[in-house]
């Protein structure tokens, strides 16, 4: 009778023919005891086709119709046997040496769950970087909450977790903008291992969800409405409820200022650190007259650092620029 997999990979598939043979061959080269599970959200290429040849070598399902990315891989995680979980998109890959070296440095510092650094990728598979990205979170006490809350984001396929804090966490049934949510409740639950080198390859290209939300201007609404989320769960450790109580305030706000509201901004010390570590991105979302509403009214609350932040960032039209830029070379 097989032994139990250590590590289960759950990978949810849609509509990357191009891309998701790369992904599976990415997992299959490292450690053979790694459980891979792929589900097929109903692709209306040829994805489901271009997993077939490895019928023998993962557990592949395919849902009857598309039911969306959160659902598929919640059923690619009943199918899984693994004590530790990660996550990986059809279109993105596993650099060769990540395993199992990440399972090892957790298992050594005893840490329930981990992420690190990705090299960033186009449609090719050529590095648009050769720097790794994906900062460190902030230290001390509840440092990567304090971080997550904030505003940076983790790389999700970089994230190895246990099962068991998965589901204290609540699991995926609830959760929406699955990495960023799941992220916000672990670190509501237990300090990360943070890995400072690339675990895997990172792709953009055109019709990827977070070049589409990198081109919109989601960001500020979607991160509002995800630490609200956090706040409304029941599983939100009392020690933390001020913490995220600020941020959602400061989120709110700034959603808010994006919206064409005005008003003076929270008094909270929460306030500057999400302005002040959004604010090179804040163009993607903010128009050059809401950029200055908001330094005002910073300014008007006593938040000079985040105010000056404003000032200097980058101003809507260049930053706007540049993600079309963007999208043009990942379209080559």
């Amino acid at each position: 009778m097989p032994s139990r997999p250590v590590v289960s990979c759950l990978i949810p598939a849609y509509n990357h023919e191009r891309y998701v043979a790369e992904a599976v061959e990415s997992v299959l080269a490292g450690p053979s005891d790694i459980e891979v599970v792929v589900v097929d959200d109903a692709s209306t290429d040829a994805t489901y086709e271009r997993l077939l040849p490895y019928a023998d070598r993962v557990t592949l399902l395919r849902n009857p119709a598309n039911v969306g990315h959160v659902r598929t891989l919640q059923r690619a995680y009943e199918a899984a046997h693994g004590d530790y979980l990660t996550l990986l998109a059809s279109d993105d890959r596993w650099l060769p040496d990540r395993m199992p070296s990440q399972l090892d440095e957790m298992t050594r510092t005893g840490a329930e769950w981990s992420f690190g650094q990705a090299y960033v990728i186009d449609g090719a598979g050529h590095r648009i970087s050769a720097v790794a990205q994906g900062p460190a979170p902030d230290s001390g006490p509840a440092g990567a909450l304090r971080t997550l809350l904030a505003g940076q984001g983790v790389y999700a396929p970089t994230l190895l977790f246990r099962r068991e804090l998965l589901e204290r966490a609540g699991g995926l049934q609830d959760l929406f903008l699955e990495d960023l949510a799941i992220t916000l409740r672990f670190a509501a639950l237990a300090e990360p291992l943070f890995l400072s080198r690339p675990l895997v390859d990172y792709r953009m290209h055109e019709g990827q969800m977070h070049l589409a939300m990198v081109q919109s201007r989601s960001h500020l609404s979607s991160h509002a409405a995800a630490v609200q989320h956090l706040a409304s769960w029941p599983g939100l450790p009392a020690v933390h409820r001020s913490m995220v109580d600020e941020h959602v305030a400061a989120w709110a706000y700034l959603a808010g200022v994006a919206g064409g509201e005005g008003g003076a901004a929270p008094t909270g010390a929460a306030t500057n650190a999400v302005v002040v570590r959004q604010a090179p991105e804040l163009g993607r979302d903010l128009t050059r007259s809401q950029m200055r509403q908001l330094r005002q009214e910073l300014r008007a609350s006593g938040h000079r650092e985040a105010a000056a932040a404003v000032r200097s960032a980058t101003p809507p039209s260049r930053l706007r620029g540049a993600s079309r830029g963007l999208a043009r070379r990942l379209r080559q």
